[in-house]
């Protein structure tokens, strides 16, 4: 289960892109890159929303609100995640996670999360790229998938 406050975000950013996607439909191509951009930072948040609010709602399960709020502060400062560096965090909880979790996602997925790390670092950097908005938004799908595999395996 998704904890509250990933589910809201997901929902504001899906309320978001209908308009977004109807607008990129119809704009020229050197516009879209505005709008992938968005869609690239609100991605990357989403992945950092997540881990840090699946991993906090998990020590909440299992400690209690204190333990929680430290979770949460420490993960808090990881930012730009990839799955690497998912990874390096999942190991500090529990070795078999990863290895559970790289079989139950498809390898596109984890794909996904990785390219949009990799597009933020350039965004946030000023380096443009040719990424078109429909790849981003695919990315964004795969992403979602990911964040909702992660949440069932960690807080089922």
């Amino acid at each position: 289960m998704l904890p509250l406050s990933v589910s809201q975000y997901q929902q504001r950013l899906d309320s978001t892109l209908v308009y977004v996607r109807a607008q990129a439909a119809i704009c020229p191509m050197n516009m879209q890159h505005v709008y992938s951009s968005y869609l690239v930072v609100k991605t990357a948040g989403l992945v950092e929303v997540a881990v840090r609010d699946i991993l906090g709602e998990y020590a909440r399960q299992r400690g209690n609100v204190e333990l929680q709020r430290y979770i949460s502060a420490m993960i808090e400062r990881e930012n730009s995640l990839n799955c690497e560096k998912i990874e390096r965090l999942f190991l500090r909880f529990a070795p078999n996670w990863w290895t559970d979790l790289t079989v139950a996602i498809p390898i596109a997925q984890r794909e996904a999360v990785d390219s949009i790390k990799t597009l933020r670092d350039q965004f946030a950097h000023g380096k443009p790229n040719g990424t078109g908005f429909a790849i981003v938004d695919g990315y964004y799908a795969l992403t979602r998938s990911f964040v909702q595999s992660v949440s069932n395996y960690i807080i089922p």
